[in-house]
């Protein structure tokens, strides 16, 4: 295992107040007694997060998430979430200009772009980046947005879809995204929900075991990511910042999408269900305006 980094920083109020919760093999997540979130102390997985985002990510790693897209955008079943998200900032948007961050294959972008949209990316990996750019011809920023010189108030319409919980530092991330959307402007962000069955479930059966239970924990707080937001302080972030929010969704991720056993992928649905009915399910979305006082 990597050695627990003692000295980490809460990612979201960069203080350390934080404390350990739960250890798994590989790495720790720890709590932050000041804002309340919980974060992986061992992000990125590897010497960093390029070389983790990489081509073994996209291929191996994730390969139920990203490889039909590699041949035909259509074959995501994230496409009728894109397109449901696109037909809702569709009349709150003052113009066409969108910067999708973490765009991974591209296929938000593309499904942007075939509603009329004037479309860019950032995405962090070379990988994702060059695939991007060769199979669509987007222009792709491969670098984080924090450290991106582009123009403030250029922009419409700004989304983090899946991508803000793999970012460190993801309050710059957001504050940033502020400063280059219009006034007026529209954020579509949606995250993994940590106020969820799913997350309950794993904390629960990591505190019966004394610890020694550690796979529930590492099936949902997944080391690929570095802020195990909720709902909750995703909220208060962004009102924090300046936004306000327009519409608040819960949702699931699409089982084909994950990496399933033949045993898990029947257990998972039943979940699923059972978190709709209680309306705990283990995503969220998020429509804010960029609000600037008169």
């Amino acid at each position: 295992m990597r050695e627990d980094r003692s000295d980490s920083s809460c990612p979201l109020c960069e203080k350390k107040n934080v404390k350990r919760k739960f250890k798994m093999p590989q790495y720790s997540i720890f709590y932050c007694l000041t804002c309340k979130v919980e974060f992986n102390a061992n992000f990125p997985p590897k010497n960093s997060a390029k070389e983790s985002f990489s081509e073994e990510y996209y291929l191996e790693l994730q390969k139920e998430a990203f490889s039909d897209q590699m041949e035909n955008h259509m074959l995501d079943p994230s496409i009728e979430f894109y397109q449901k998200r696109l037909r809702q900032v569709e009349g709150l948007a003052e113009g066409r200009r969108l910067l999708d961050v973490g765009a991974g294959f591209g296929t938000f972008l593309r499904t942007a772009y075939d509603a009329g949209w004037d479309v860019e990316g950032v995405e962090i990996s070379p990988f994702g980046s060059e695939f991007i750019r060769n199979k669509y011809g987007f222009n792709i920023y491969t670098e984080s947005l924090t450290s991106l010189k582009l123009e403030d108030n250029s922009y419409d319409v700004i989304s983090f879809w899946d991508s803000i919980e793999h970012m460190d530092l993801p309050g710059r991330q957001l504050i940033k995204a502020y400063q280059l959307l219009k006034k007026d402007g529209i954020l579509i962000l949606t995250s993994d929900n940590y106020k969820s069955l799913m997350s309950f479930l794993g904390r629960l059966s990591y505190s019966l075991s004394f610890g020694k239970l550690t796979y529930p924990v590492e099936r949902f707080f997944i080391p690929y990511n570095k802020t195990y937001f909720n709902h909750d302080n995703m909220r208060d972030l962004l009102q924090k910042i300046g936004y306000e929010i327009i519409l608040f969704e819960k949702m699931q991720y699409p089982v084909s999408k994950l990496k399933l056993g033949h045993f898990e992928k029947p257990v998972l649905k039943i979940l699923y269900g059972i978190e709709s009915f209680l309306n705990i399910q283990s995503q969220f979305t998020y429509i804010a305006r960029k609000k600037i006082e008169s």
